[in-house]
């Protein structure tokens, strides 16, 4: 019996009850500790306060897997689902251990069980869809990402499913998942290696050397994006020009893609036309095989038509259609221009609207042309020192094109601002252009609906460039999609041809608005002001969030009938998930302007609101799964919401917890941002000036990427 009692008295000794109000009060403390370390101790207290507290063992899991702990975490997380099994967050957290283990299928395993427990929880989907897209089933992936996605729109599923598409060859279709997280993130660093890949793989090659650049910025450790983009700049001519493909390419040399291919037909018909040869073939199962396959809508097919007819004269046409070769080969027969008694009638040969005019075209190495409106064509151009560029050149040249010309020059060469695109260089001679910073694409080729934090971000930050022109007395009064265009995930506003100064030009009998975002006011002839812009910001933001116009009609008559007599239908009916935006959606799109924001700060401010309550509780949740980075980014975006809505106390207070993530300089110079917006509270001032809320995104983005 001796013997017995030996336990017993061991276990008087050292044996200590559970205290699990202790481990819940450590656990909160180690949440709202920013340094990793101070975490680790924290939640390393809290379980030994008590062992079988489950939420101890997985916020321990979840610091370990920010500092890539990963085997460790995998045991932390597997002991919070032991002890907790119905534990979805641990769950999820065992996941992504194991995810990054590489142990995929025991991975999607994890995050089923996450998602059977909590089927509204959307990082279990992001993190299946990872797992899938790893082990290859790349459809499935993009299911679990989509469903993320309708949960919550946040950056990782929106890439995941960018690699995804990539690796199924639909690289247009990636571009756009890559552009929507660079809205969302500017500094997460892989949509910008993804969007490098993709335009890699069209053939974009100096667009796709700029992202893997920017990638370079935000983590100068990535050496993949290194090496492509070494690649890249080896096979680009000093000029800027791209090198022409060979037909055996060494080891080092790019891909193949759809832009070389192109090259090489060219070449091929003109050496055919000058052999008096009537056809030719093509043989090129490499380049087939890196494009994904037989053509098909998105493939070679159309793009081997699009060349050969842009070079045959009309009443030629093809031949044959291509034909599936042996293996991955593809053969294409074409019938080129007739000659002799064959050929077509002499007719006048008219200017190449395709190309830039002749007169321009020494100032560019190349040049393209990437839209045309009724008044003027746009090229995308490359100058000498390799920079690219947007060229507006008149399609006509009249006085009445000089006469609009001039105008649109005289009020936007004067506005500087981040969201307003920048003109470069402007001239009337030899033809008149304007040369102006390119941006990628436009509002009106984003997918929409859009999710309605996002179209608020992206509202938020139109209204501070047109804010910065109606402060000049600018109105644009031609806001559309097509004029909204985005520069890495920024939105800039751009073609202010039918742009007015208030007070010399607010009436006006010109017609000149585009039908179904014209404002009452317009389709009357009646006054126009800043107001008749923000109805036109209501239109775009109905749009954005459901998908549809709030006026449609047959005619023109018909589109401005339902401007002047019709109530929209509530966005939130059209589309729920844009519910929370209704009032301000239909308070932009009131008929009488003295019932709509009589400012866009006044719209900004109520933007703010709703975002302010959104971001807040990201930033909660962020805290909670103890993600410093995201904790860090959501923190930084409502800075710059409250300081560019002018909610300097909000602006104030977000700043002061900003300044808490970085260390050193980048620390200092966020602690001296948050003083300058005291300073201003203190002062009494109701606005921040342009060049603080720019030193303000100068900080935010340092604090992101440290």
């Amino acid at each position: 019996m001796r013997g017995v009692r030996k336990p017993g008295i061991k276990m008087g000794l050292f044996w200590k009850k559970s205290d699990t109000g202790e481990a819940k009060r450590l656990i909160e403390e180690g949440k709202r500790a920013l340094d990793p370390r101070q975490k680790l101790a924290c939640f390393d207290k809290a379980i030994h306060a008590d062992p079988n507290y489950a939420p101890g063992w997985n916020n321990k899991g979840n610091v370990l897997l920010s500092l890539g702990s990963y085997d460790e975490a995998l045991e932390c997380c597997s002991k919070a689902v032991e002890l907790s099994p119905g534990y979805s967050y641990a769950w999820n957290a065992r996941g992504n251990a194991l995810k990054n283990l590489g142990r995929h299928a025991e991975a999607v395993k994890s995050y089923e069980k996450a998602i059977s427990l909590k089927r509204d929880y959307a990082y279990p989907w992001n993190g299946k869809g990872d797992a899938l897209r790893e082990l290859g089933q790349y459809s499935q992936a993009i299911a679990c990402y989509d469903r993320a996605l309708k949960i919550k729109s946040f950056s990782w599923p929106w890439n995941g499913k960018g690699m995804a598409l990539i690796e199924m060859g639909r690289f247009e279709d990636a571009l756009s998942c890559f552009d929507r997280v660079i809205s969302i993130s500017p500094t997460f660093v892989w949509p910008w290696y993804g969007k490098g890949r993709a335009l890699e793989e069209l053939g974009r090659l100096q667009e796709a050397a700029r992202c893997y650049g920017t990638a370079l910025k935000i983590d100068p450790e990535l050496r993949v994006a290194e090496t492509r983009l070494n690649r890249i700049s080896a096979n680009l001519k000093p000029g800027g020009s791209q090198c022409g493909w060979k037909s055996e390419p060494d080891a080092q040399s790019i891909p193949l893609t759809a832009n070389n291919f192109r090259q090489e037909l060219a070449d091929l018909f003109s050496n055919a036309q000058g052999a008096g040869r009537t056809s030719i073939e093509v043989n090129s199962g490499e380049l087939h095989r890196s494009l994904g396959g037989y053509p098909g809508p998105n493939h070679r097919m159309p793009v081997c038509c699009d060349v050969m007819y842009q070079e045959m004269r009309d009443g030629d046409r093809i031949l044959n259609a291509p034909e599936k070769g042996k293996g991955a080969s593809l053969t294409i027969r074409y019938k080129l221009p007739r000659t002799g008694g064959d050929a077509l009638p002499h007719r006048e040969v008219l200017p190449d609207r395709q190309a830039i005019p002749a007169s321009l075209a020494s100032r560019y190495t190349k040049s393209m042309l990437i839209g045309q409106g009724g008044f003027a064509r746009v090229f995308m151009a490359t100058k000498s020192d390799g920079s690219v560029v947007a060229v507006k050149v008149p399609i006509a040249l009249d006085p009445s094109t000089g006469r609009s010309f001039i105008a649109e020059i005289l009020n936007w060469v004067h506005l500087d601002h981040r969201n307003i695109v920048r003109v470069v260089d402007y001239n009337i001679l030899p033809v008149p252009f304007i040369e102006m910073e390119y941006c990628s694409r436009s509002l009106s080729t984003i997918d929409k609906p859009v999710p309605s934090p996002e179209a608020a971000m992206l509202m938020l930050n139109i209204c501070e460039g047109l804010k910065y022109a109606h402060a000049r007395s600018i109105v644009h009064r031609d806001l559309k999609p097509q004029n909204i265009m985005l520069s890495e995930g920024v939105p800039k506003i751009t073609d202010w041809g039918l742009s007015k100064v208030v007070s010399s030009a607010s009436l006006s009998a010109s017609p000149s608005f585009t039908a179904h975002f014209a404002a009452p006011e317009q389709i009357r002839g009646d006054r126009k002001d800043e107001r008749t812009d923000i109805w036109q910001l209501g239109v775009i933001l109905y749009e954005l969030v459901t998908g549809r116009l709030p006026f449609t009609g047959e005619s023109m008559v018909e589109i401005g009938m339902a401007i002047v007599t019709k109530v929209p239908e509530r966005p939130g009916a059209v589309h729920p998930d844009a519910q929370p935006l209704d009032a301000i959606i239909l308070k932009c799109l009131e008929k009488n302007p003295k019932q709509r924001y009589q400012s866009v700060v006044e719209l900004q401010k109520d933007l703010a609101t709703y975002l302010k309550a959104n971001y807040s509780d990201s930033l909660k949740e962020s805290i909670r799964i103890n993600d410093l980075h995201r904790s860090a980014y959501y923190c930084g975006d409502l800075v710059l919401i409250c300081m560019k809505a002018g909610d300097l106390t909000a602006a104030y207070k977000y700043a002061v917890d900003l300044a808490r993530y970085p260390a050193g300089d980048v620390r200092a110079q966020a602690t001296e941002l948050a003083e300058q917006i005291k300073l201003r509270i203190e002062m009494g001032a109701h606005e921040l000036p342009d060049e603080l809320v720019q030193k303000a995104e100068v900080v935010v983005h340092q604090v992101r990427v440290r």
